[in-house]
Parts: structure tokens; sequence; C-alpha cells
């Protein structure tokens, strides 16, 4: 089984920023408490009727009831279920990554070597962080967010001391997709020793060390 779900961001006009210098690279950094990022449910396999709400995974009946034991006439269509939860956000938008033709898969992977490695920094369990793109159709950002409703204050570790826990965090990343042998020296995929786990599988076959390694190290960040 893997995970179906996947999280999105609800942008926002009204979000500040606070500019840092981390080495040579200049970094937005928005945090946004109690912010929403809205969750969808997309089993391919899930069908609702539009008339009376029966729904079922897999294969779907050629009849069906309603919940009061009628025969209903409605169509069976296949659905994506959500909801919106709040917790705490930052962004991380990096000058250097603009209009430098990063593409969504070295985005993603990008994204997963920072949260491994703000996790094993700063001791989070990876459990209690996420993140997720958010594009204006041109850039990629970087949204991290607590897992748990209401936020924790792990993400907000990002905006604190001056940029200084943002570059502890990319060599962190850097360090973990360098030191993972996972497809050899090209480095062309990722697995659960680096970069892969139960919530981001849908992504394998995007994501590869090389990508985050050739975009992570070309921020030259200082020791």
């Amino acid at each position: 089984r893997t995970y179906s779900g996947e999280i999105f961001y609800r942008s926002r006009d009204d979000l500040s920023s606070t500019e840092f210098t981390v080495g040579n690279e200049c970094i937005l950094v928005s945090y946004s408490p109690n912010d929403e990022l809205v969750a969808i449910n997309s089993t391919p396999e899930l069908f609702i009727c539009n008339k009376c709400g029966y729904g079922v995974v897999g294969t779907t009946p050629s009849k069906h009831q309603t919940p009061y034991g009628a025969e209903c006439d409605g169509k069976i269509k296949p659905q994506a279920l959500g909801h919106v939860f709040r917790t705490d956000v930052v962004i991380l938008d990096f000058a250097s990554f603009h209009d430098s033709g990063m593409n969504l898969d070295a985005a993603l992977s990008v994204l997963y070597a920072l949260i491994e490695g703000m996790s094993n920094e700063f001791s989070i369990d990876r459990r209690d962080i996420s993140g997720c793109l958010y594009t204006d159709g041109h850039n990629f950002r970087f949204v991290f967010f607590d897992m748990t409703p209401g936020g924790a204050g792990y993400v907000k570790i990002l905006k604190e001391n001056s940029g200084d826990n943002i570059r502890r965090t990319i060599q962190k990343g850097l360090e973990i997709v360098n030191s993972c042998n996972c497809g050899g020296a090209g480095g062309n995929t990722v697995c659960f020793s680096c970069l892969l786990n139960y919530y981001n599988q849908r992504y394998q076959d995007k994501m590869t060390r090389r990508a985050a390694i050739d975009w992570l190290s070309s921020l030259e960040i200082d020791s």
C-alpha cells in the first residue's frame, strides 16, 4: 500500500517576509502561524454516487441502494476527498532558483532533502514535519509545515538565528544525499535511507539524489 494523500498550500497575499543572507545566497523567509493547507485524498478507486452519497472503494457495482434501502438511479463517479487544516507554516524562497529552469522533479528532490536535513539536524521526529511546493507559474517556493493541527513550533526554527538554522538545514540535507549510495555514482534514484518515506512514495519515480546534490551544492553555503 502507498499513501494516497497530498497536501497543498493555500497561498496568502498578506504574508510578510524576512530576508536572510546565507553564504552568498539571498533567501526570503515567510512565517505564518495557524495558516491553512488542504489535504486531498486522491485514491483512484474511490467512487461516490452523486445522488444518494453511496460510496465504494474498488469495482463499482452495476446497481446500488440508497441508505434507506431503495434502489438508486444516481451515477457513481470517481471522487477525491479533502479537508482544510491549520498549522504553522514557513516558506523559503531562494533567489538563485528564480528563473533557473528547475523542474518539478528537481524541486521535489530539494524539498525532501531540506525536510530530512531539518529533521536530522534539529532532532525533530520526521513524522512531525512535512512540506510541499508552491509555484507562481515561474518559480518554486518550498513550504514547510507542522503536522500537528494548530502547529507545534517545529518549522518555526527555520526563521530563527538569522538564517543560521537554514544554513544548518541545507548542509545536513546535502550530507544525507551525499552519504547515500542508492542509484550508484549517478545518484539517479532515492531510497528509504535518504529521502524516501511512506508519505512521499508517490514521488519515488520523480526524485533523485543527483538533483538534490546538484541544486543544494549550487547554493555554495559556507560551513
